[in-house]
């Protein structure tokens, strides 16, 4: 192992059915954390605590300009230019409220390498720090267009598009309310009308008080040499020395019930939102066991309260919402198919307060807490590997110094609610979250014919002119891609993918490791079949799905 790092601890998690190792950076305190896998993909992720304090989207704002050229690959948008050169299945970078990730994953060892050092490049040596038309390009910048002023920029259009989105300016009221001086009361994304008071030199303050390696944690999954890794990782940062980590302001001020109104644009639906703050901090337990009520309660199909919803009139799209940052959220949603009913808030506040404790039978939390366990040891996860995955999950630990990794416990916690069922634990849960929580926020929405409006601020016509120049000069200025290196025809393997299988009595069997999971998928000849047959079949198999 490299002498620069101590190992603080190594378990075998069992749930995860891998070894998990934490090394320390002795000179920086940076931590790495390796997820030894046996799977194919090599995944490799970034995590940079950036709590927003604005809603000037600053730290999206830094992301895209990461991305966006270093001292060693010098062109206007690297990772273009490797996608072309690269096997990588996933390439990203997402800002949170609280953090900004950068993960990646590819099946090649030489492609990882090659990619891992774009990425470390453009967070400890970005070249927007010196380069104002990069923040210009990435965030906002204003432009002349016949005889008018129009606001431009990558950040400022992507979240243009979203601010207008219903269920995000719910869930960004809400925030406000529930958070009020934190950084989960504001839009890490950026709104439009803020993000135009951005200037270059807050761009360039925020990434240098935030992306530094104590600020920082490295995960690392898959068949990676992890000694060759950590070598390249103290490339980058052997220059830094310990600094204390970006502190977080949380808050707990209780609420009184409060309401908001919000006019959407037109064609946005009704919307009414329960928005509750929860008193789960670093909890995952509990808010397991929420997700099993409300699942129960009010997700699935010919629950409760959808039933009584849809007795007394009320039809629409009723759901839940868990966020699981450090101080939780949890949002029952309810989407009018048409206009909006007032009986609607007084019976979830009634189905809430009267009717849920009762429902909590002990044979449906079993049979819930059942399929969850299914849910999680089929390990789905979408297009990612389960390292990234992983990854990903720990970042919510990471952030606040958690090295228990409970996160990513989860099968062991259904085995904790298997003994909570004969005791009145479900119902405390729903006391804590709902009957006894006046720490809400209930939102109605309605669309209305107005634009929204996204602010006045503008620059000065010189200014306008004099930015406008400098950026068409260096949207025209050559890149430099010799130091972006490709994947040797050698370093490609050419076998492919052996999946094992046997063949017994015209059924194949394909072995896979998915935690004593059987899959099964029954196929029939139909060749023979008229339109009209085959019309009935797809109906067959549709029913004998649901049933």
């Amino acid at each position: 192992m490299n002498d620069k790092y101590t190992i603080l601890k190594r378990e075998f998690l069992s749930d995860n059915g891998c070894y998990l190792t934490t090394y320390c950076h002795k000179k920086t305190k940076a931590l790495v954390i390796y997820i030894e896998l046996d799977e194919e993909s090599l995944s490799s992720l970034v995590m940079v605590r950036t709590p927003s304090y604005n809603d000037k989207g600053i730290y999206h704002i830094i992301e895209h300009c990461v991305l966006s050229g270093s001292k060693k690959y010098n062109c206007k948008d690297p990772f273009k230019e490797i996608e072309k050169r690269s096997l990588s299945s996933y390439m990203n970078a997402i800002t949170f409220a609280d953090k900004t990730i950068f993960p990646f994953t590819t099946v090649n060892k030489t492609d990882f390498y090659n990619v891992l050092d774009v990425y470390l490049d453009g967070i400890f040596n970005p070249l927007f720090v010196d380069n104002k038309e990069i923040i210009a390009k990435e965030g906002i910048h204003f432009e002349l267009q016949n005889g008018k002023i129009i606001p431009n920029g990558i950040v400022y259009n992507e979240m243009k598009g979203i601010e207008g989105e219903a269920l995000t300016r719910v869930n960004l009221l809400a925030r406000k309310a529930l958070y009020k001086n934190s950084a989960y009361a504001y839009f890490s994304g950026g709104l439009t009308k803020e993000i135009k008071k951005v200037r270059s030199e807050e761009i360039s303050d925020a990434y240098y008080k935030t992306y530094f390696p104590s600020n920082m944690a490295f995960i690392v999954s898959g068949p990676v040499d992890i000694t060759r890794y950590l070598t390249v990782l103290d490339t980058y940062i052997a220059k830094y020395s310990f600094k204390e980590p970006v502190k977080f302001n949380y808050t707990n001020i209780s609420l009184k019930k409060h309401q908001n109104k919000l006019k959407l644009l037109d064609d946005n639906p009704n919307i009414l939102a329960f928005s509750f703050k929860l008193p789960f901090v670093n909890d995952p337990k509990g808010l397991l066991a929420l997700s099993i009520l409300n699942y129960l309660l009010i997700d699935i199909e010919g629950a409760k309260l959808k039933l009584k919803l849809e007795e007394n009139g009320v039809r629409g799209n009723l759901y839940t919402d868990i966020d699981d940052a450090y101080n939780p959220m949890c949002q029952i949603v309810l989407e009018f198919d048409d206009k909006y009913n007032k009986k609607a808030s007084k019976l979830i506040k009634d189905f809430l307060k009267n009717d849920a404790p009762s429902l909590i039978d002990r044979k449906r939390i079993k049979s819930t807490i059942e399929y969850f366990r299914f849910m999680a040891s089929e390990e789905d996860y979408d297009s990612l590997p389960k390292g990234l995955a992983l990854a990903i999950s720990l970042t919510n630990d990471l952030l606040y110094n958690d090295m228990s990794y409970e996160r990513i416990r989860r099968k062991s916690l259904y085995d904790e609610l298997d003994e909570e069922i004969n005791t009145n634990y479900f119902l405390e849960i729903l006391n804590q979250a709902y009957i006894k929580n006046n720490n809400y926020v209930i939102t109605k929405a309605r669309p209305h014919l107005k634009k929204l409006k996204t602010g006045n601020f503008k620059p000065s016509l010189k200014e306008v002119k004099a930015l406008q120049a400098k950026l068409n000069n260096y949207l025209k200025s050559i890149d430099d891609l010799s130091n972006l290196k490709g994947i040797p025809l050698d370093a490609i393997s050419k076998n492919p993918i052996n999946y094992p299988y046997e063949i017994n009595n015209n059924s194949t069997f394909i072995k896979n490791d998915k935690n004593d999971i059987y899959y099964i998928k029954l196929m029939f000849d139909i060749s023979d079949f008229s339109l009209d047959e085959i019309a009935l079949a797809s109906i067959l198999s549709h029913n004998l799905a649901i049933f």
